[in-house]
């Protein structure tokens, strides 16, 4: 799922967990051209900015095509590979903004680096505090509460992070944040039943189609309610968001079912598209 600053509007936006950046990897207009400044699939944002890291020398441009560089290879599940680069926007720019640290703190996490992650969640909720203390826009408020509350679940912390999440929601009635919160509860098995009315918010405001169906199917996954959950995977599916985290929770499901010729294809998918799936999800507790 995608942190981002509210505007004043708070326009829903797409999946989060845990997604940063995901604005920058947007379908482009059908008559546009992809390159490294604009919109375009993962893989053609990562070759036209390595194109511009190629040539390029002016350090305000380096540090553009670094920072969006890394923000697709995270969203391409290439971790080691978005670390390297926000390490090196790290030295460019002398230092991180709070969403690329907690990019890295997640791309850590997923590669198995778990002190560097929480050192990297730790600057996060140290920064979001401040923020929160010294912002009086509800806007910048929400985005801070949004931004620490991924950084609590990084740090295995539910209890902050749900109560953070209730504050946003305070302020704004948005489906992010109800879908944020679902998939928290869920996720870190915290009340998740208590999740259930936030992740049927989430699915009514996004339109009840695909979007949320995600942390639902978690949810009905944690209170072993195994056909619900495997309807919600099916129709996260058709979305691309964290496809290869839906495939290894839809094969879950169905090993649970006792499906397991479906269940082996879903997870060997998973597998072969993110190699992380298995440490990631068993790190929370689920496996087939």
């Amino acid at each position: 799922m995608s942190c981002r600053r509210f505007s004043a509007g708070i326009a829903a936006a797409g999946l989060l967990l845990v997604t940063l950046g995901a604005s920058a990897l947007a379908a482009p207009p059908a008559d546009d051209k992809p390159d490294c400044w604009g919109y375009g699939k993962a893989s053609q944002i990562i070759a036209a900015c390595t194109e511009v890291l190629d040539a390029e020398s002016a350090t305000s441009k380096l540090r553009a095509a670094l920072l969006k560089r890394a923000n697709a290879y995270f969203e391409s599940y290439a971790y080691a590979l978005a670390v390297r680069d926000y390490d090196r926007l790290e030295s460019l720019a002398h230092g991180l903004d709070p969403e690329s640290s907690l990019n890295r703190g997640k791309s850590l996490e997923r590669i198995g680096d778990r002190q560097a992650a929480d050192r990297d969640f730790d600057k996060v909720i140290q920064t979001m505090r401040r923020t929160i203390i010294d912002q009086s826009r509800f806007s910048d408020r929400v985005w801070a509460y949004q931004l620490r509350a991924s950084a609590y679940v990084g740090k295995r912390q539910p209890q902050p992070a749900v109560d953070d999440l209730n504050h946003a929601i305070d302020l704004a009635k948005d489906a992010e944040l109800y879908d944020q919160l679902c998939r928290t509860r869920a996720l870190a098995n915290y009340g998740p039943g208590d999740g259930l009315a936030a992740c049927n918010a989430a699915i009514h405001k996004y339109g009840g189609k695909t979007a949320g169906r995600f942390g639902r199917g978690i949810t009905y996954l944690r209170l072993d309610r195994f056909d619900e959950a495997l309807d919600d995977f099916n129709a996260a599916l058709k979305a691309p968001q964290r496809y290869p985290d839906t495939l290894y929770l839809r094969g879950v499901v169905e090993a649970r079912k006792g499906l397991t010729d479906l269940s082996s294809r879903d997870l060997a998918r998973a597998r072969t598209l993110d190699p992380t799936v298995d440490g990631f999800f068993e790190g929370w507790g689920i496996a087939p």
